[in-house]
């Protein structure tokens, strides 16, 4: 049995690293002896895989990890269970198995959804920066990478971008995850600052990771037992 589980990442827990975060889950899987599955050789580690790592400094309210386990076990207990022993700022939302023939969900991730607040009252000038993006067919932007600095086209990667008004301006928007179209939000909202002309500081929440069921775009949520699937907006 594979099992899935949604958790969020908030308040200080957003400054650990992904490896403190694997550590904490590990750690509260052994106290709360739920049967995982250890890998075979002279260094057996637990047979789990996150969706997708999130960076330091950002907190998200649906992230995945599934886990290997030897035997069937209840969802719900195993929830409960694992949620006694997680660390303030990480909490076990929902848990479900995962169907046997389903594949690694990090390779099955295709879009992941953020909400950022951009810490200036200029709204008008936001949302016009944002319409322009959006409305363009290409938008080329350089980016730093352990190879270097190389130029990528951002427009594609970018699947809906929306703006409100709040205190500060709030922007959402569905972006690529997948290996070939992965996209951080901050090279969004640096090239929407430099459309506008605008200098401020900005917060990233992640909201959701979704993966293509059948041509629909959802949510893990699906994969799970009476796991309900939420559509990408």
């Amino acid at each position: 049995m594979r099992l899935l589980v949604k958790f969020k990442k908030f308040g200080p827990a957003k400054y650990i690293s992904h490896l403190d975060v694997q550590r904490a889950v590990r750690r509260a899987l052994r106290r709360a002896e739920i049967p995982v599955q250890y890998s075979k050789g002279f260094n057996p580690h637990m047979q789990l895989s996150f969706a997708s790592p999130l960076p330091v400094g950002m907190e998200s309210e649906g992230d995945y990890v599934e886990i290997a386990l030897t035997k069937a076990v209840d969802s719900e207990r195993a929830l409960a269970r694992l949620g006694r022993h997680l660390p303030g700022g990480l909490t076990a939302v929902s848990a479900g198995a995962l169907p046997e023939d389903c594949g690694k969900i990090s390779a099955m991730l295709k879009r992941a959804a953020y909400g950022a607040v951009m810490y200036t009252t200029k709204f008008h000038t936001v949302e016009k920066a944002v319409d322009t993006l959006m409305r363009s067919e290409s938008a080329v932007v350089e980016t730093a990478s352990k190879k270097g600095v190389k130029k990528i086209d951002i427009r594609p990667r970018i699947h809906s971008m929306n703006t409100k008004r709040d205190n500060y301006v709030m922007i959402d928007m569905v972006l690529g995850a997948s290996a070939e179209t992965f996209l951080k939000p901050q090279t969004v909202l640096k090239e929407i600052l430099r459309i506008s002309a605008l200098k401020a500081d900005c917060g990233i929440k992640r909201t959701a990771l979704y993966f293509d069921d059948n041509g629909q775009i959802v949510t893990f949520d699906a994969l799970m037992q009476d796991g309900a699937a939420v559509p990408v907006i």
